[in-house]
């Protein structure tokens, strides 16, 4: 597999970062960068989606409603807590929300249902490395604690700094990429019960409102993702399943775990993108790329001509 555009972005644009591929229909693998562990962000919630199932008892749960009031809204993105009333969810949207928006009020609802110990055991059980301290409301309180947090995208950070910060921001949570391409690759082949499967697909087939890996080539490739990020982006990671669109079958999955990105949000979500480009082409898939993908916004992120030929190099 060719990984010389991958790494051209990740060392372009970041300090340090681990990317890991892992062909299904070969079993080569693709490991870049340095491996250690970095900052989960959302990530995790792929093994809180998981806990819920293997806590579930009958499907009507799932659409059982509940009453949020706003002193239980949470911070960690999303779009609960822009509202400034009590909502009424069900657990299915609460899991559709968790993964389509990243929501932190969902994904902490379903925390405190669950129990921490429920979600780290099964983060564990897929990713052994990986673990979760908190639930999102407090690890992002807990990060902006962090003296480095506030200005981490404009501090200049020595290696040594920087290595601190990550490990700093670690305590709340950390993972590797080989961890993320492992929970994803879980959370995709998850053995729902035959009762709960339709429940378990419904989550699966959620669209997520950041695509980052798939934002170029889909709906040319069909992939199963979850994003991660904290710092405004300062820390990107992806995870996900490569899959075959006409057989159903996984082809890859892959993880990423990045940190020390200096660009605005928006711009590191395109970065992201493009490295799915390339996921996708060291794979031998060669997508066609949607149109949301423009030479001039390539050019701008990798420092090169807009008439070059399209290729990430």
């Amino acid at each position: 597999m060719n990984s010389a555009s991958i790494i051209n972005i990740f060392t372009r644009h970041t300090r340090i970062w681990h990317f890991w591929l892992r062909d299904l229909r070969s079993g080569e693998v693709l490991e870049l960068g340095t491996r250690r562990l970095y900052p989960i962000g959302s990530c995790f919630k792929l093994a809180v989606l998981m806990a819920c199932f293997d806590a579930l008892k009958q499907s009507a749960e799932l659409d059982r409603p509940v009453v949020i009031p706003p002193d239980r809204f949470r911070t960690g993105g999303g779009v609960i807590n822009y509202l400034d009333s009590a909502v009424t969810l069900s657990k299915r949207q609460m899991l559709h929300l968790m993964l389509a928006a990243s929501d932190g009020t969902t994904t902490d609802w379903l925390i405190a249902e669950l129990g921490l110990p429920a979600v780290n055991r099964v983060l564990r059980g897929h990713a052994p490395e990986s673990h979760l301290a908190c639930d999102l409301g407090d690890m992002v309180t807990a990060f902006r604690q962090i003296p480095e947090s506030l200005d981490c995208k404009t501090r200049e950070f020595s290696d040594a700094e920087l290595l601190n910060f990550v490990d700093a921001t670690n305590v709340l949570g950390a993972t590797h990429a080989q961890d993320l391409a492992g929970l994803a690759l879980a959370a995709w082949r998850y053995p729902a019960s035959k009762m709960f499967e339709p429940d378990y697909q419904r989550c699966l087939a959620v669209d997520r409102y950041i695509p980052r890996t798939k934002m170029f080539f889909d709906p040319a490739i069909r992939i199963f993702s979850k994003t991660g990020s904290i710092g405004r982006n300062f820390f990107m990671n992806d995870c996900g399943v490569l899959i075959d669109r006409n057989t159903g079958m996984d082809i890859a999955h892959f993880g990423f775990c990045s940190s020390g990105w200096r660009m605005p949000g928006g711009m590191v979500e395109t970065a992201g993108g493009l490295i799915g480009i390339e996921i996708a082409r060291a794979l031998g898939l060669n997508p066609v790329l949607n149109s949301d993908y423009t030479e001039e916004g390539a050019a701008l992120l990798l420092g090169r001509s807009a008439s070059d030929n399209g290729d990430v190099s």
